[in-house]
């Protein structure tokens, strides 16, 4: 077997921006120990941003190259590292490139919005930085891996990294409880996934996910046998404890709660939108088969009406916002999950066959463009919690924003936006990726689950407002100044124009998801 070094070469073109940042993690390592001052620590933490700032500038000519969207295949341009079979470990597709670049944009905007807030809080230890990049670079390769070897190396990659993120405030028993949680749960998870690979690699003979399509494609669930049906039920779970949906969302409070706030505004967009790109990816592209997909569509069906409603549910019943907007994060992933399980119903044969087009087509676009919204919007939101901490306050209790109205207008009125956008008000980023994940659901025939999404959206807005009634209705708490900075302006600036930006003039962001899809029609 000959080594073509000009085909390695080019394969390393495609993931140029990924090389850089594993480059700049170790640089930022490396300088770590001689930033021994405030002012050295926070030059990092520029450094870091810089970084991240400028992987997003290399992902554009990826997304500009001949070819990119509107092929996901095996056959794609940027299906890179093949196996003597000819299967890709990674391709580089219009899907890959939006869902790295959110979870870049999410890892930059949290580095932003952090950089005061770690010097408050005495957690600006120069490595934090450096871990930040490897858990977005372990992001950036999950989204892209279609190749369970592949695939594991840049879930543990993102996964080690956060676990060591979530207990970065080592003095705090809130900390500490989170990330071992965390940790205990999420190596648990972890072990289960590569315990449903393995059975399903024994059944299909092979770890690519091309060719475990091929294998499996010609096979109804009565024919695949239990090994294969049994790991294809330990990868639901498996994704779904990443994705923190129920009932595998049993870490998601304590570590959110107990985390930094920026990790943990981190948390709930990179690490979230990297185990739906992963979801996405692998169940559409390894199970596609009509027996097998009825299986695992019904399971996330379930799933997803779960999630919703106990995330709703419990987050009525949260005075901490940091532990309301897990409860919130485990709801919107069911939300999302309404996309995959539309999408599901096609390959399932569910649905009549002149509605495949529309539904495969919509369901897919909805998680994309949910995505996209919830990443804005939850950022800013995290934003303005990190805004709070002042003086004695730590800024993470609902009663914080209490009088946020009179002492800070803008900040209360884009407060406001995200809360609406969360809701799913009409004119925010959330009412398009809602009205996007609601119609395909409806379109693909679960009446019932449509229904519990819409009932659920309706009770979230108690809570959402519960908030906006605090920050107008009621007095000032104390009369601390707030902790803003030009970093974290400029991130609730991002964040509020984009959450804007996409919810009055969606056309423009329509057009690059529908060059993201991974099943045509």
């Amino acid at each position: 077997m000959s080594f073509d070094s000009a085909q390695y070469l080019r394969d390393l073109g495609w993931l140029l921006p990924e090389l850089w940042l594993t480059v700049a993690g170790f640089v930022l390592l490396a300088l770590a120990p001689f930033a021994r001052d405030a002012a050295a620590r926070r030059r990092l933490a520029w450094l870091s941003a810089l970084a991240q700032g400028i992987t997003l500038v290399l992902l554009v000519p990826l997304l500009l190259r001949d070819g990119v969207f509107g092929a996901a295949g095996a056959d794609a341009p940027g299906a890179v590292f093949r196996l003597p079979g000819g299967e890709p470990l990674l391709v580089v597709d219009g899907f890959a490139l939006v869902f790295g670049g959110l979870v870049v944009l999410a890892g930059l905007l949290s580095t932003l919005m952090g950089i005061r807030f770690l010097e408050i809080e005495r957690l600006d230890r120069g490595e934090f930085h450096a871990v930040l990049l490897f858990a977005v670079l372990g992001g950036m390769f999950l989204v892209a891996s279609t190749d369970f070897v592949s695939l594991f190396v840049g879930l543990e990659t993102m996964s080690l990294s956060v676990y060591l993120l979530v207990g970065w405030a080592r003095d705090d028993r809130k900390s500490n409880e989170g990330a071992l949680k965390y940790f205990l749960l999420g190596a648990l998870a972890s072990g289960i996934l590569l315990y449903g690979m393995s059975l399903v690699y024994g059944a299909a003979g092979t770890t690519n996910l091309f060719a475990i399509a091929g294998a499996v494609g010609a096979l109804g669930a009565g024919q695949a046998g239990p090994f294969l049906l049994v790991g294809l039920l330990m990868l639901v779970v498996g994704v779904g404890f990443k994705m923190a949906a129920v009932p595998f969302h049993m870490w998601t409070p304590d570590a959110y709660e107990g985390a930094p706030t920026l990790v943990t505004a981190f948390m709930s967009t990179a690490v979230k939108t990297a185990a739906f790109g992963l979801g996405l990816r692998l169940f559409l592209v390894a199970f596609p088969a009509p027996g097998l997909a009825r299986e695992w569509t019904l399971l996330f069906a379930l799933v997803a009406a779960l999630s919703m409603t106990l995330g709703n549910w419990a987050a009525l019943l949260q005075d901490n916002i940091k532990r309301l907007l897990a409860y919130s994060s485990i709801a919107h992933a069911g939300y999302m999950l309404l996309g995959l399980v539309a999408v599901g119903a096609v390959l399932a044969g569910e649905i009549p066959p002149d509605l495949h087009a529309t539904v495969l087509e919509w369901g897919q676009v909805s998680v994309v463009l949910y995505a996209i919204a919830y990443t804005f919007t939850n950022l800013g939101a995290f934003a303005l919690v990190v805004m709070m901490r002042r003086g004695r306050i730590t800024g993470d209790r609902v009663d914080d924003f209490s009088g946020l109205a009179r002492r800070n207008p803008l900040a209360a009125a884009v407060m406001t936006v995200f809360l609406l956008s969360l809701g799913g008000i009409p004119a925010t980023a959330g009412f398009v990726g809602k009205y996007w994940l609601f119609s395909a659901i409806l379109e693909a025939g679960y009446g019932w689950l449509a229904l519990v999404a819409v009932v659920n959206s309706a009770i979230s807005l108690y809570y959402y407002l519960r908030i906006v009634v605090r920050m107008y209705m009621a007095p000032p708490v104390v009369d601390e100044p707030y902790a803003v900075t030009p970093a974290l302006a400029a991130t609730v600036a991002i964040a509020v124009v984009g959450v804007l930006v996409l919810g009055l003039l969606p056309q423009p962001f329509l057009d690059l998801v529908q060059g993201t899809l991974l099943l045509g029609p």
